[in-house]
Order: structure tokens, then sequence, then C-alpha cells
């Protein structure tokens, strides 16, 4: 008695292509909740299940009122003779696996000579799968598309529903095997994976960057996948990854006898080639570094640049796994792609290739965490805007002047980026240190201007320097991880840092040890507080150690300091702050001293601010 009523069921489903509109009391059903299935059964018939929203049902002696999105019937339909309705919501069963694992999901495809007769289901998760002989598949009693399709957490995914179930997808390109895409999944970001079959209107799909379900179908049209084909071979497996730097090795002897100047290609295709300065060229043609009007973080994608977050440690469906590692590498953590097509794992590798393309782009530019967001952080009014540029002229970034509490300007100052005064100081320029570089100064232990700031850390008994020593570390070591690494300060040099100056032959923009001097870069705005007066802020994320502005205003002695205000004074003594006891204070509680650094420029003392600390 209790699977006649099913059984009607497939056969009016034969018939008409529709379903039943009435239920029996006593009919057999399934509850479906949370991924888990339970036996009930109908407390009431069903007249009109069209117009239920919610159905009584009975389980173990208890009644219980459930929304008939979640009951299914408990018999399978006949697959062999019946066709299942398109937007059909199911739940499947697959007959090729052990554990009998349900996944809830939608017809998309009706059985047709295209589809060589078959079902096509699209999943809660954004996969898809042509049904078997012998899979198991069991009618929701809900079949409002709308409906069901609002019960599903992910908004990206109920859209790709609608396009597909809806027919919206004319304008999707179609895939082919070997192209390789970017798929927004697991922990909804984005993944790169590789092409590797193709069936009907569906593709199969190998991640390279993850450990846990490396392969997945997806249906070609899905809006999980970027339509851009993105460049081939260097997003790669693990194992590819680790001979990346042979590969490239081997790649660029067996190129030189016949290099190829290519063009840039807007979608950034990759083809094997030597890079040179053709590769950024076209892309670089309208970019002025000495006008920077947005977040200098985001001008490499002004400049043919792409970038991707990679997670090879995210696991199941969209919820990220913690990794069991403690760290995990700057490798894993983003993916730069050249105007070029060439893919850049670290920013050793990026600033080698600025190097080799001399761009106009410096490495400062570049990225390489997650906590750096690259969208706007602080959003304001433009209509309180009081002053564009406070600097009038004298940035390469305006400072414009921002107000919302009344209409008042700051107090009339003078903006200066060098500092100024009526003291009288000896400048010879004939003993300054100064190197001919050409790589721009990459091997440190080979520059001049490097081991002066060297040296004069060990002389000064650096702590850093001090606990390599105490770990054996040569020179060369010590020296690459010291002072400014990738034109980022992590930890301060109280000793000073002696950048290459005017007597320098290494290149004035793109030189590893040249930073200071090339004044401000990033986007800065005056504003009015509500009960702390002015203030500087940032209008975007900074990376840990970048380079803010330089301290700089009037030198004056001591005596005429007395006869000041001391509201914006600061001492200045460099060598008694080098070996005073409170220095060593300073050391071992560095939040005190967080931004302040001393630099020496072109044979100038000068003060500096970086950003050593990250807060959200």
């Amino acid at each position: 008695m209790s699977t006649s009523p099913c059984k009607d069921f497939n056969f009016h489903l034969q018939l008409t292509n529709t379903l039943p509109n009435s239920l029996p009391k006593q009919t057999n059903l399934l509850l479906v909740y949370e991924n888990r299935t339970m036996d009930v059964h109908l407390a009431a018939p069903i007249i009109d299940l069209e117009k239920q929203e919610r159905i009584t049902i009975s389980h173990l002696n208890y009644l219980y009122s459930i929304p008939k999105r979640h009951l299914y019937l408990s018999i399978p339909c006949n697959m062999q003779c019946t066709t299942i309705p398109r937007q059909s919501r199911i739940m499947y069963i697959s007959s090729l696996t052990t554990t009998k694992k349900i996944s809830l999901g939608f017809i998309c495809e009706v059985p047709s000579l295209n589809n060589h007769l078959r079902h096509l289901i699209l999943f809660d998760d954004g996969t898809a799968k042509y049904t078997v002989e012998n899979d198991l598949i069991y009618l929701c009693l809900c079949q409002d598309f709308e409906r069901n399709s609002r019960s599903i957490e992910s908004k990206l995914i109920r859209e790709n529903f609608e396009k597909l179930l809806l027919n919206k997808y004319l304008n999707k390109q179609k895939f082919h095997i070997h192209n390789y895409v970017r798929v927004k999944k697991f922990d909804d970001k984005y993944h790169n994976a590789r092409t590797i079959d193709v069936d009907c209107s569906i593709i199969k799909l190998k991640f390279y960057e993850r450990q846990a379900q490396t392969e997945i179908w997806m249906h070609q049209h899905s809006l999980l996948i970027d339509d851009t084909i993105i460049a081939p071979i260097e997003i790669a497996s693990p194992v590819i990854l680790q001979n990346k730097r042979k590969y490239d090795e081997i790649s660029t002897i067996s190129r030189s006898s016949s290099p190829i100047s290519i063009r840039p290609l807007p979608s950034n295709f990759y083809q094997p080639h030597q890079c040179s300065p053709h590769c950024v060229l076209i892309a670089e043609k309208s970019f002025i570094p000495n006008c920077i009007i947005q977040n200098p973080y985001t001008l490499p994608f002004s400049c043919g640049w792409k970038y991707f977050h990679v997670d090879r440690h995210a696991k199941g469906g969209f919820k990220k796994k913690p990794s069991t590692r403690k760290t995990i590498s700057s490798r894993s953590n983003y993916l730069y792609r050249s105007p070029c097509g060439r893919s850049l794992l670290t920013l050793d590798e990026i600033e080698q290739y600025l190097l080799q393309t001399n761009s106009k782009l410096t490495i400062k530019f570049f990225v390489d965490d997650r906590q750096t967001r690259l969208e706007p952080c602080i959003k304001y009014e433009s209509q309180y805007i009081l002053n564009d540029d406070i600097t009038q002229g004298k940035e390469y970034v305006r400072i414009p002047v921002y107000n919302e509490n009344n209409s008042n300007l700051p107090e009339t100052f003078i903006y200066g980026t060098e500092t100024r005064s009526k003291l009288i100081f000896p400048n010879d320029t004939t003993t300054m240190t100064c190197c001919s570089c050409t790589d721009n100064c990459r091997n440190r232990i080979q520059c001049p201007c490097w081991l002066k700031t060297f040296e004069q850390a060990k002389l000064n008994d650096n702590e850093k320097i001090l606990n390599w020593q105490r770990q054996n570390f040569s020179d060369e070591q010590m020296i690459s991880r010291f002072a400014y690494i990738h034109q980022r300060l992590k930890t301060p040099v109280w000793s000073g840092i002696y950048e290459c100056n005017s007597k320098c032959l290494c290149h004035t923009k793109q030189c590893t040890n040249r930073l200071v001097q090339n004044s401000l870069y990033q986007q800065l705005q005056l504003f009015h507080t509500n009960t702390k007066g002015w203030a500087l802020r940032v209008l975007h994320d900074i990376p840990y150690g970048s380079f803010i502005n330089a301290y700089v205003g009037e030198l004056i002695t001591e005596e005429i300091a007395t006869k000041r205000d001391f509201k914006y004074l600061a001492i200045l003594d460099h060598k008694s702050h080098l070996n005073t006891t409170d220095n060593k204070k300073r050391k071992a509680s560095p939040i005190k001293n967080k931004l302040n650094n001393v630099g020496i420029l072109n044979g100038r003392k000068k003060t500096f601010v970086f950003l050593v600390k990250f807060t959200s």
C-alpha cells in the first residue's frame, strides 16, 4: 500500500511529463535535511500538492509540519522509461560508489541524441554530472524552481542555476581540452585548473594547487568558471612548481639561439620566448611613474599585469579548512602574471623580471601577502575636499585636504620635501661612497653602498646580525636578509641606511637601494577629526614595512628650540641615540618606536617613516 502511490507517481510522470497533484495518507517519503535522510510517512492525504507549502508527516508516532522542499519520494524514478523535466529538484545517489552519499540538485538536460540519452544534473555545490545506468534519482515534492533555489546559501551558485537552467549563457565561450582556467570554488576564491576532459556540456577540471578533490566535473557555461583562458604550463602542479626554476633555465638556454620578440597579448596568453623590454613596451606606454593618482599597489594592473590568490590547502565545500601547517610560505599566497603571460610566484622572480624587461614599475608596487587589501578601504565624499593638493605639486602624489565637520582649513604652513635650515653644515661629497652596479644593486655583497650599511650595523652591534653570527651565517647570507627587502624595511636599522646616491651609476628608479629618495608614492589624505584636530591617513592598505614618507622640516639648534613652542620639535641626536641605554630599551620594546628610522641619503642624514605594524 505504501509503495503504490510512488509507482503511480512514476507512471503519471511517464505519461504527462508532470508530477501528480495528490498523494494518499501513509505515503512513504524521505525527509532530507543537512545531507541526511529519514524515513517518514504522510500523516494526512494531499489533495492539491502544488498549493501546499508545508506538509504534515509522522515519524515514531510524532507529527511534524515540514516545508515540502525537504521531502522526497521514497522510491527512485525508473530511469529507463522516464524523462524528468528540466528544472526538477532531485536527490541523487551514484551507482558507482559503495557509500550511499546523497547529493541534491536540478535536472539541467533531458535525454537526447546530443547527450547520448542521459540526464544532466547540476548539483548544489556547483559541480555537474551525466547520469549512468542504475543511478538513483528521487523527486522532490516541491518543484517550484525559485523556492528551491532560494534555499541555497551561495549567491553565486543561485545565479549559476538561473543562468544555466533558464538558458541565459549564450555569450559564454566553450572550453577545450588543455585550456587553463580560473574556477571560483571551495573557499569561494579563484583556483587555477586545467581542462582534462570534455563530455557534451560538461568539462572535467584538474586543480594543481589543491591536496583534496583535485578533479571535478562542471558545466561548460558555469558562472564559477572565469571566461578568460589563462596561460598554460606555469600554473603547474606542485611537482612542476618545484622544478620551475630548472624549467626556466633549460627554456632560456634552448631559446637563446633564436630570441623571439613578442607583443603582449590582452588576455595574457603565454608563448615561449626570451623576456625583453618588448614584453612591457605596449602595456606601459601610458604609465607615468612621476604621476600616481591611484592605489600604488594596483598600478601593475594598469600595466597589463594580473594577480591571483593561490590556496593549496583549502578543502571541502565552500568553507576553508584550516591548514595543519604552522606557516604557509609566501609562494602559496599569490601568483602574478606579467603582460607577456609569464607566471611569477615570488617577489624575487618579479624583481628579476622587472630588471630583465627594464620596466617602469618597481618592486615596491607588488604585494606578497593576503592581509593587504587592494580595494579601497576608506570611503569619503569628494564634496568635502577643500584643497586638492596641499603639497602644491611638490610631491608625485597629491595630498588632499578633507573636512566633513566644517569648512575650516589647516593653519598656513610651508610644505617641504627637504630639510631646510639657516645653519651652515659642511657637505663634502668627495668622500661619499658610490657604486657602479648594473644589476640594480641586487648583488649586495658587491655593492659598496649596501656594504657600508651592513658594516655600520655590525660596528654598532645590530641585534639581527649578532644573532646570525651566532648561527654561523656568512656575510653574503646576512646582507641578503638585511635592511631593505624588496624595498620594504621590516626591522629598524638604528645605525642608518646608506642609499645609493647621485654619484652612483645604478638606475635611479629601479635600484633596490633607492627608496626614500624617490619620494612619496602612497595615497595620503589630511583630514579633520571630530576631537583631535587634523590628522593624516592612508586611503588604502599598506604592506608591512612599506615606506610612507620622509620626516623633514626646519633644522634648528637647541638654543633656538628653547625659545619656541615644543609642540612639533624632535631631537635628532643620531650618535648619542646609538650609544644610550635608552636605545637598548627601544630595541627590546619596538612598539614604542615602530615608525622611526634614520637613513643617509646623498651624504645627508634624514629621518623617515615606515609602516612596521599592520592594523586592519
